[in-house]
């Protein structure tokens, strides 16, 4: 009975986790830092792009000042005013900048298949766990059945309209239910089981919901269940309290790092480390059932790069006069790392790299793309009006965007943009205007296609 309560437990914290997720490299020499700009002077130099920070650089060559309060003019858009105040003017550290190619990242077989021979052991079996195996469901089935048993002791089976239909439905699928997983095969499920330096992992996938872009994948240890799970904690400069993990911040960063680099993917600035909270549950004795909570670990998360500066990756959701198609995926990379090695690993991904690159692009100078902007911007909000009267864009950064390669179906490319962002708050996650131009010809980018 032991070992099936266990085997109860084990599959329902699985299918929790796995739920919540739903609802959501090699090593290099690096610094380690907790802010966006993860960067390394020999790399730097190597790619021909070199790190200037603090000598000039772009700002220098293009004239850009540290900050700026212009008018821009309205155009035929309706609006009283337009302007463009920002007393920081976030820019790349790096000398020049690239036009960067991609491909459009797809959920088929060769993909997953790719990531599961990358991160599981080699030599040893995967399995296809898409569906539960007869023993699991005969459990759940009868865990299902004592609960019920319970509420209907209480006089409070009301609560659980659905427990017909759902022991039904279990009841279906136990008849068709495998005895044992499955071998992955081609990887032509969403759901696998194999070993990660001799620990049982889960991978899974997920394709972006309609109207988004990318696709999800996590990897899952076995380190959390009904009475123990992890959260994300405060980065680890703002954490009050000892961190038990004995991997220090710079050995995590290399750990996550390999982690990457093993799924295929490279081009990333570190932009936070945080530390790793556990959480004890004990709802027998604790009505919000949380008994004890430590730090043991770290998170480490990452941005898309190119040549080491991050891309734009603000949300178009807010946009308030488009209804934007959304080329830009917001990818997001994290490791979870502490003692046992990996615990968790996620990224949402919308591009692979082709390894093709147009470097040191000429830009326009800043008198240009003020130029620019005075022709274009009162022009776009002509053909995409806004409820508001007047707009001033108050944060302004020189960084890059995807959009289509017009020559490649499927593929896309990050090109260097002026970001003219108008947020609520500095704390604001996503602007409620903005304006993405094209830092080489001064054109406005249709947010909308």
């Amino acid at each position: 009975m032991k070992k099936r309560k266990q085997t109860i437990i084990t599959l329902l914290a699985g299918m929790l986790l796995m739920a919540a997720w739903l609802s959501g490299c090699g090593k290099r020499d690096i610094h380690y830092t907790s802010d966006d700009h993860t960067d390394d002077t020999a790399d730097s130099q190597s790619d021909g792009i070199a790190d200037t920070e603090g000598e000039g650089g772009l700002a220098a060559r293009l004239g850009i000042p540290e900050a700026c309060d212009l008018d821009v003019d309205v155009g035929a858009s309706g609006l009283d005013s337009i302007r463009i105040v920002d007393d920081e003017i976030e820019i790349p550290t790096r000398d020049g900048m690239s036009v960067a190619y991609y491909e459009a990242v797809r959920l088929d077989n060769s993909y997953k298949q790719k990531i599961g021979e990358a991160i599981f052991d080699e030599g040893q079996e995967v399995y296809n766990t898409d569906h539960p195996t007869k023993e699991q469901l005969e459990a759940l089935i009868e865990f299902e059945k004592e609960e019920h048993e319970y509420l209907v002791a209480q006089g409070r089976e009301d609560i659980d309209p659905d427990y017909e239909l759902r022991l039904q439905e279990m009841e279906e699928e136990l008849s068709e239910a495998p005895e044992e997983y499955p071998p992955a095969g081609d990887y032509s499920g969403e759901r696998f089981q194999g070993n990660i330096f001799g620990e049982e992992y889960i991978l899974l996938f997920s394709q972006a919901d309609a109207g988004g872009a990318g696709i999800s994948a996590a990897i899952f240890g076995p380190f959390a269940d009904s009475e123990h799970s992890y959260y994300e904690g405060p980065p680890i400069d703002e954490l009050e309290g000892n961190n038990l993990c004995k991997m220090t911040p710079e050995e995590a960063v290399v750990y996550a790092e390999d982690i990457m680099g093993r799924c295929g993917i490279t081009e990333l600035v570190q932009s936070d480390i945080l530390a790793l909270e556990w959480r004890s549950y004990d709802y027998s004795t604790v009505p919000e059932g949380i008994v004890n909570i430590q730090y043991d670990g770290y998170i480490v998360t990452y941005t898309r790069a190119v040549n080491g500066t991050p891309v734009y990756q603000g949300s178009l959701n807010s946009v308030e006069n488009i209804a934007a198609g959304d080329v830009n995926p917001a990818e997001e990379f994290r490791v979870y790392v502490n003692d046992n090695g990996l615990i968790q690993a996620y990224w949402h991904i919308g591009f692979l790299e082709t390894g093709e690159e147009e470097r040191n692009v000429e830009l326009l100078s800043w008198e240009e793309m003020v130029a620019a902007a005075n022709a274009h911007i009162g022009e776009y909000y002509a053909q995409y009006p806004t409820l508001y009267n007047s707009i001033t864009f108050n944060d302004v950064c020189l960084t890059y965007y995807p959009v289509a390669d017009e020559e490649k179906k499927n593929c896309y490319k990050y090109i260097p943009v002026w970001i003219f962002a108008q947020y609520e708050t500095p704390e604001s996650a996503s602007p409620y205007q903005l304006v993405v131009m094209n830092a080489m010809d001064g054109t406005v980018i249709d947010l909308s296609e």
